[in-house]
């Protein structure tokens, strides 16, 4: 298929009269477009646009053999490898989820008009940021919040309602897992998850599935195998796990956490649609339960599939045929639910999963003043999209250029968000902002969208957003990449060196925005 296929124009008549003016493409977000923001300008509409509701897809890819089994009360545990079998098709977010902007939020909230400013972190509104800087410090855990926890870890798996496998997953959950998302820096990130969210697992079987499917597969990927026949310990989680499911399983193997992995992850999806269904029916997200509930799922979906090595999801797929969903759809139905649950997450105890500390005016760097290497590589490569086209698409060029401009900034502002907070979540959430236009480019397969793309996978690689270095969506597009588009200059090249022979991760992230791969970096991969 060619890579310089060009997109299908969607005419609409309903952008901001700047937009209209300038004879380019309107995102028509409200109040304010990305366009109108990202330049500072008023933007004003000739008339409202309408509302639509959210939906799931139930687009499913006919499952293999082996993913049948789960859907059965007796599922063999023998059969395929998980490298082998079939990648299943997963029910997610439908691809025209309605944007935030079109969505009811709270008066209290302001942030719709950039989602960039949610998502990133700095640069808020005065409201916003007011709000905030109420919260300059995260309150320590409460006496319930201990006991909570404890009634959690500490009951029987009868008591608590699931099997003892989950009770393990749960643990290790709790002993491994929260630093992944803190990554050791962030109190509010850590406290929240490890004293806020037990009490929603108590409360909810969406939120336990969620949990559990996130704490399944960072087992599988990180479990010793060759020890896990070991005598039972109890400080070691490993141990504990070989020893428990003794009963359920003939052998701990990979296949069996693949096979209960995925299991949890179909359940979480069910009871996440049925949560959507249920924000639908009473058309509001400012519940407090429902909100803490789809922002806690939210981020382990978005988180697992991610992570994940199985081969689930693809970064992108261009498999119109089947319409096959993948990570860029997952994002933008991720982003959806996050934003329309910003208002009443900002008011809650779990105001820490989204919002980070603000107690200084943050700004990113503008694009030409710059000098981060890879966004200074990525503005010139612009350019000289800019200047290779010809009179006869300038104005659809024009559009293209603003869009990818756009693009481009979101990833300046996730690189600075990185070293500014010393952890990569901004940049794992740069596929959550990304302009609409930029994602109807990537999968018209526009070169330098996909040049975008390329470089964001081998920076989420670098930055640590996988667990088995070997198989990742990121790597598996930086490979795609190379076979199908051509590595053409030095920065490319050396980017696939890093990402590919040499497994590179970066020793850390305070100057992560600095990173540049023409310097050879060779330290801290493994």
């Amino acid at each position: 298929m060619s890579t310089n296929q060009q997109p299908r124009n969607k005419r609409s008549r309903n952008g901001c009269l700047s937009c209209k003016q300038l004879k380019i493409k309107c995102n028509e977000a409200k109040p304010a477009c990305e366009y109108c923001v990202h330049t500072q300008r008023e933007c004003v509409y000739a008339a409202p646009k309408s509302k639509a509701p959210l939906k799931w897809s139930h687009r499913v890819k006919k499952p293999s053999t082996s993913i049948e089994v789960l859907e059965t009360s007796t599922a063999s545990t023998t059969s395929t490898t998980p490298t082998s079998m079939a990648s299943p098709f997963l029910e997610v977010l439908d691809s025209d989820t309605t944007s935030p902007s079109t969505t009811s939020t709270s008066p209290l909230f302001d942030e719709e008009r950039t989602p960039s400013s949610i998502l990133f972190g700095g640069q808020f509104s005065p409201r916003t940021k007011a709000l905030l800087l109420q919260r300059d410090y995260y309150a320590p855990p409460t006496h319930m919040d201990y006991l909570t926890r404890s009634l959690m870890l500490n009951q029987t798996s009868t008591l608590l309602g699931i099997s003892r496998f989950e009770l393990r997953l749960l643990k290790f959950f709790d002993m491994h897992c929260i630093n992944l998302f803190s990554f050791g820096v962030n109190e509010g990130i850590h406290n929240a998850w490890k004293y806020k969210v037990p009490h929603l697992f108590l409360e909810s079987e969406l939120v336990r599935q969620s949990m559990f499917s996130f704490a399944a597969v960072a087992l599988s990927t990180t479990l010793p195998l060759q020890d896990i026949q070991r005598s039972d310990n109890e400080e070691d989680i490993f141990d504990a796990l070989a020893r428990e499911d003794a009963s359920e399983f003939d052998t701990m193997t990979r296949n069996n956490i693949y096979l209960k992995t995925t299991t949890h992850f179909l359940t979480t999806l069910a009871k996440a649609q049925e949560k959507i269904n249920e924000v639908q029916t009473s058309n509001s997200f400012t519940d407090p339960t429902i909100a803490k509930e789809l922002t806690v799922s939210s981020i382990l979906i978005f988180s697992f599939l991610g992570v994940q090595p199985h081969g689930l999801i693809k970064l992108i797929s261009f498999n119109q045929d089947e319409e096959e969903t993948d990570m860029i759809a997952i994002s933008r139905g991720s982003r959806d639910i996050v934003l329309n649950c910003a208002s009443t997450i900002l008011e809650s105890e779990l105001s820490g999963l989204l919002f980070f500390r603000v107690n200084q005016d943050l700004y990113s760097p503008p694009l030409k003043e710059c000098e981060y290497p890879i966004i200074k590589y990525l503005l010139l490569e612009l350019y000289r999209f800019q200047d290779s086209t010809n009179e006869e698409v300038v104005n659809d060029t024009s559009s293209s250029y603003q869009t990818l401009k756009l693009a481009l900034d979101c990833l300046n502002k996730a690189l600075f968000g990185c070293g500014y907070y010393k952890f990569p979540i901004p940049l794992f959430r740069f596929l959550m902002v990304i302009p609409e236009d930029f994602r109807s480019l990537l999968y018209a397969k526009h070169k330098y969208a996909l040049k975008v793309l390329y470089v964001y996978a081998a920076l989420c690689f670098i930055a640590r957003f996988q667990m088995y270095k070997e198989y990742s969506i990121w790597r598996d597009f930086v490979v795609w990449y190379k076979d199908e588009v051509k590595l053409v200059d030095k920065v490319e090249r050396n980017l696939y060196h890093l990402v590919v022979d040499q497994c590179y991760v970066i020793p850390n992230y305070e100057d992560f925005p600095y990173f540049d791969p023409l310097e050879g970096v060779c330290g801290g991969g493994t």
